[in-house]
């Protein structure tokens, strides 16, 4: 991965970075260059990784102390599915998906919020739009163990 690449990317999480309290959590995950928890990483098929600390880290804006671990994917695709609903567990209907960092072959949305995404690379953020509610964001690293329950909230 090209260092201006990563250095720009640690620059755009820093904000996510100072919010990390860095008395329990000392490392942060760039995972296909989105922020990630640890609990994300079990199960990845890993292409290349590397930890950036001390004086690489804090020029790009990271708090002392703490380790960057940028992590590149294998290219792998899956088939993503589950529910949209609002804050009480109802279903949605009208909802959209949009996609970044790799996108989707096709997306199926129903009128019941039960939602069916072919082809979601790794290191995809899909993002689900419905008028009058908050956009909900889901990143995508690995094949989910189960059906997803995305909860959007009203504006």
């Amino acid at each position: 991965m090209n260092p201006f690449l990563i250095l720009l990317l640690l620059v755009s999480t820093a904000a996510a970075a100072q919010q990390t309290d860095t008395a329990k959590s000392r490392s942060i995950y760039l995972v296909n260059g989105l922020p990630a928890d640890s609990a994300d990483l079990r199960g990845l098929k890993i292409r290349k990784m590397d930890v950036i600390g001390g004086q690489r880290a804090m020029a790009a804006g990271m708090l002392p102390g703490v380790r960057v671990i940028v992590i590149q994917l294998e290219e792998q695709e899956f088939d993503v599915s589950g529910l949209v609903t609002d804050q009480q567990g109802k279903p949605l209907r009208k909802v959209k998906a949009a996609s970044s960092g790799g996108g989707y072959r096709k997306a199926n949305i129903d009128n019941h919020g039960r939602f069916y995404i072919q082809g979601v690379k790794a290191g995809t953020r899909l993002s689900f739009t419905r008028k009058g509610y908050q956009t909900g964001k889901l990143d995508v690293f690995k094949q989910p163990d189960s059906l997803i329950t995305v909860k959007l909230q009203r504006n």
